[in-house]
């Protein structure tokens, strides 16, 4: 298991080295807890995209948990359609 390499004082959250920069890991509460732990919602960010989907969130008034609910549902359809069509699915017009 890796050891936290980071605590973030102000969010009470450890971030640890994935490889692929410092990312939040979660709290150590059992989910029965229901928690809302900085560490459960921002779980595989960096600082910088946890930073940038609190600022959305705030101008949005939406939570962040419901931010990255969303994204991360889009990522999951855009997964299932690479593996439908065998390529790399982009949207934005990308080619």
């Amino acid at each position: 298991m890796q050891s936290p390499v980071k605590f973030d004082y102000t969010n009470q959250a450890w971030l640890r080295d994935s490889g692929n920069g410092l990312r939040y890991t979660r709290c150590g509460h059992p989910v029965s807890m229901n928690c809302d732990c900085f560490g459960k919602v921002f779980e595989g960010f960096t600082e910088a995209e946890a930073a940038e989907i609190l600022a959305q969130a705030a101008q949005l008034g939406r939570t962040s948990a419901q931010i990255i609910s969303s994204e991360r549902q889009s990522e999951r359809a855009q997964q299932e359609a690479n593996r439908e069509y065998g390529f790399k699915f982009t949207t934005g017009g990308q080619r």
